[in-house]
């Protein structure tokens, strides 16, 4: 198993919006995303993490205050659609992470950090 990472800056506008992505492509499953505030405007900030390819979202947070860690993942489900309680499955990504950021404050910045499963071996 291989873990990479990739850390994101958004720099919102004077309107406190913006739209951001990774620099390639992540092909894997989406193990953790760490969000640092910054000087984003902490209880007002909302956030929405999605794959650009897919539509997938992993991650919806609203009047976020602090920096934050989070592991998403999705609902399981049985073959006829029907949820499996308690039970979560990974989340897959073969896209770029789409970050869009809507009342982040007046030219403020934060982070976002995201790990991913890419299932590959790396070992010698």
């Amino acid at each position: 198993m291989s873990i990479v990472s990739e850390t994101i800056t958004m720099k919102v506008s004077a309107g406190g919006a913006g739209t951001y992505y990774s620099t390639l492509p992540l092909d894997g499953t989406v193990a953790a995303i760490r969000v640092t505030i910054g000087t984003l405007t902490g209880g007002a900030v909302d956030l929405v993490f999605s794959d650009d390819v897919t539509g997938i979202t992993y991650l919806t947070v609203t009047n976020m205050a602090a920096s934050t860690d989070y592991f998403p993942r999705g609902a399981a489900v049985n073959p006829a659609n029907s949820a499996i309680i308690n039970s979560f499955v990974p989340m897959p990504i073969t896209g770029r992470l789409k970050i869009v950021v809507t009342d982040g404050g007046n030219a403020t910045t934060g982070t976002a950090t995201v790990w991913v499963n890419t299932g590959r071996d790396q070992s010698l």
